[in-house]
């Protein structure tokens, strides 16, 4: 063993800046994956299961980061299990995974199953995390860096994981396989065996990595971690997806567009701070920090929008402002119409053995292919009299110039017009097409037909959506000038204070005024009175004779003080 440590000791500065870097960015796409499943579906308990069980994978991938520069941690080496938790939420979505898929008559209710296997789990793994923080046991070996086993795990911890996987392990399968094998919907059938597909193998690596301490204790932890972080990153996709699927949405080019975002903020924090911890002017720690706050920050940006909308605008236009963030998100979230095309014509050749075909939409005077299958190049124009039928027709047909080398042309018809055909090519075995393959084809078009006008209708509706955001755009703009138009005009004009004169003879008069203060006739017809900030103060005052050598008193300071 000192052999090997003596080998491995030339390239550890490498395998330690790897296994760092490596967990670092795993820790960043489990913060991403988990806030990206909560904010697509914020009432989704599956979505906050799957979210708690990448965050606290996340949690271990930044223990495994950091203690590569903070070997002797006592917090990070105590807290290495703390992703252990992450286990039983694991198994609680499996579990809602196994009651969604479960019908009528189950050996035990949902209720009860979930009582009777649920507190035992999140129990155990409870246990295990505090008996390791709150009892003093054997740490890892501090002779050994810890992108080795045995440098990161500790013998009575390791014993501990090992029992907990094979406790959980068998029973996550078996929610799983009963989840799968009471689904329907083929699509949901599969996204439920590629889950159990990555959950059979990335327990194997975390098995490997505990067993592994006793027979191979100086084996590079980062192959585990790396086959642990893919294995979480296909989870949480496929649980985003099977959510999308049971809602009704796709999220495959929402999932590409939001990562490569955060992907791009995430790496312009992570440059800055790296030169500065390369540079000795920042810690690790620090990077770790940054780089969690900017994937928080963007991953909850338009949540915190939401928030502000609720404090600084009125209930109607929070809605307005909500409901176009979504539009604006959905919108050309799913596949473009050829690829579903395609996609709709290379199964059909491949279930009838056809040999080639297309899919030609019309436009205008034309029909242009959309969909190709061994035949035409895609955008090619054919004229519209060679393609306009309201009957399904045997080809060729005399007096065709185009098709020569199909079989049969079936049109799409909808709303009482044909708005596309499909033609195909003769059968691989070079039979005709049966009635039974004509009845077929024929419900698949209007299929088609229907699918089709549905699409053209959703782009007039999102042409007509544009065109009334610019103009109620437009008219609030108008509204806002209109608005300061009019409070500028109920707006009092600006007054001169010197009534035109300059500041070198409004000071002679003032002193001149001063001079003859007692004189209340000169100051009555002197040019100062007849200041608009002398008529301001003046006020009405009746006058009694008793009274009037306090008042002259008075009004005496108040002219003075005006005056100054």
């Amino acid at each position: 063993m000192d052999d090997l440590l003596l080998a491995g000791s030339k390239w550890m500065p490498s395998l330690s800046i790897l296994t760092a870097l490596v967990n670092l960015l795993y820790m960043i796409a489990a913060l991403w994956l988990g806030l990206y499943l909560v904010t697509r579906s914020p009432r989704s308990q599956l979505a906050w299961l799957a979210a708690i069980t990448v965050w606290f994978l996340g949690v271990f991938f930044a223990r495994n980061s950091l203690v590569v520069y903070f070997p002797r941690s006592m917090a990070l080496r105590r807290l290495q299990p703390l992703g252990l938790l992450g286990l039983p939420f694991w198994f609680h979505l499996t579990v809602l995974l196994r009651d969604e898929g479960i019908g009528r008559g189950p050996v035990l209710s949902r209720r009860r199953y979930r009582r009777f296997i649920l507190v035992p789990i999140y129990g155990l793994a409870s246990l295990i995390i505090a008996y390791n923080v709150l009892v003093p046991g054997p740490l890892p070996n501090p002779d050994h860096p810890p992108v080795y086993v045995e440098g990161r795990i500790s013998h009575s911890t390791n014993l501990f994981m090992i029992g907990y996987l094979v406790v959980v392990a068998p029973l996550t399968f078996y929610n799983l396989w009963q989840a799968w094998a009471q689904a329907r919907d083929r699509k949901r059938r599969r996204l439920l065996a590629s889950m159990v597909i990555t959950a059979a193998s990335s327990l194997p690596a975390a098995l490997f990595l505990t067993l592994a301490h006793w027979r191979i204790p100086t084996f590079p932890v980062l192959p585990g971690d790396a086959v642990i972080g893919v294995a979480m990153m296909l989870f949480g996709y496929q649980v985003a997806r099977y959510r999308a699927l049971i809602e009704g949405y796709t999220i495959e080019r929402d999932a590409l567009y939001t990562m490569a975002g955060s992907a791009v903020v995430a790496t312009l924090y992570g440059l800055v701070t790296l030169a500065l911890f390369l540079s000795g002017h920042a810690s690790f720690l620090a990077l770790v920090v940054i780089l969690v706050c900017a994937t928080i920050t963007h991953g909850l940006y338009d949540t915190g929008r939401t928030v502000l909308d609720r404090l600084f605008y009125h209930e109607q236009f929070y809605q307005l402002r909500s409901n176009l963030r979504a539009l604006a998100r959905e919108a050309g979230a799913g596949k473009e119409l050829s690829d579903h095309l395609q996609a709709t014509l290379s199964g059909l050749c491949r279930a009838l053995c056809i040999s080639k075909g297309i899919i030609a939409l019309r436009e205008d005077d034309s029909f242009s292919v959309r969909a190709t299958e061994g035949a035409y190049r895609l955008g090619q124009i054919f004229p519209l009299v060679a393609l306009e039928t309201a009957d399904t027709l045997d080809l060729p047909r005399p007096g065709m110039a185009v098709f020569q080398d199909m079989a049969l042309l079936v049109p799409l018809i909808a709303g009482g017009k044909q708005i596309g055909v499909m033609v195909l090519g003769e059968k691989a075995s070079g039979q005709s097409y049966s009635d039974e393959d004509t009845d077929f084809l024929d419900d698949l078009a209007d299929q088609i037909a229907t699918i089709l006008l549905a699409w053209r209708m959703q782009e007039d509706n999102a042409q007509a959506i544009n065109t009334l955001v610019a103009e109620f755009r437009e008219r609030e703009r108008v509204l806002q000038q209109q608005i300061r138009q009019l409070k500028a005009e109920k707006e009092p004009e600006p007054w001169d204070v010197l009534g035109g004169m300059t500041e070198t003879e409004f000071v002679v008069l003032v002193e001149e005024c001063l001079r003859r203060l007692d004189d209340f006739s000169y100051l009555g017809d002197h040019a100062l009175a007849q200041l608009r900030l002398v008529d301001c103060h003046i006020e009405v005052i009746v006058i009694d004779k008793h009274r009037l050598p306090r008042i002259v008193k008075t009004h005496r300071l108040s002219v003075s003080a005006l005056l100054c």
